[in-house]
């Protein structure tokens, strides 16, 4: 009888600690409605308003929320270092789904300590770039201009610490797409594992 009660006592643990579902770190913060105050913890969330409304990169009950990737475009003569991520309105039944890229322009021999440097940068919005498309942007930056889902942006990278698994990436950005779109107050607090990282 003694052991089929640590038996019992097991099994319910055992049931209660693999139900458990991943947290989603969402902070409300008080001065902005609908987005999450800036953390620096690697929380892996994201809200920004587009156009006033907020958004929020997706959560999933089974690993989370969406973690972002982190990519060097190959250009002819420059490369786009594009950090990006899904989002959807931040509203109980979303009603659309795209994807978020910051873009950045880099040199060709682009590295991870090229990435570790970035720890406490600006990138104003001529030197840098914001997308908003159905996809993970795959262009080059330049000419994003002419492109109707591209436009410029500015980034402060609060906080880059590289460790042995992943990046921790911490920052703001806002921008704008044209005349019509307008992205504001935008912040993320990031972990990505190496296999989301792609140098």
């Amino acid at each position: 009888m003694g052991n089929s009660k640590y038996l019992i006592t097991g099994v319910l643990l055992f049931c209660v600690l693999s139900c458990t579902k991943p947290p989603r770190n969402y902070y409300p913060d008080q001065d902005d409605p609908g987005l999450s105050r800036l953390t620096d913890y690697g929380y892996n969330i994201a809200t920004n308003y587009l156009n006033g409304v907020a958004y929020i990169n997706p959560y999933n009950d089974n690993s989370g929320n969406a973690v972002p990737s982190l990519v060097r475009i190959s250009g002819n003569t420059i490369d786009t270092l594009a950090l990006a991520w899904p989002v959807e309105q931040n509203v109980a039944y979303p009603l659309d789904a795209s994807y978020i890229d910051l873009l950045i322009p880099v040199p060709k021999n682009f590295t991870l300590n090229d990435v570790a440097a970035m720890n406490g940068k600006r990138f104003i919005n001529n030197t840098s770039g914001i997308s908003l498309s159905p996809r993970y942007y795959d262009g080059p930056i330049y000419g994003y201009a002419q492109s109707s889902g591209t436009g410029p942006a500015n980034i402060y990278f609060v906080s880059i610490s590289i460790g042995s698994e992943g990046i921790s990436m911490t920052g703001l950005f806002n921008g704008s797409i044209g005349t019509d779109t307008l992205i504001t107050d935008g912040r993320f607090d990031f972990y990505m594992p190496y296999n989301y990282v792609h140098l």
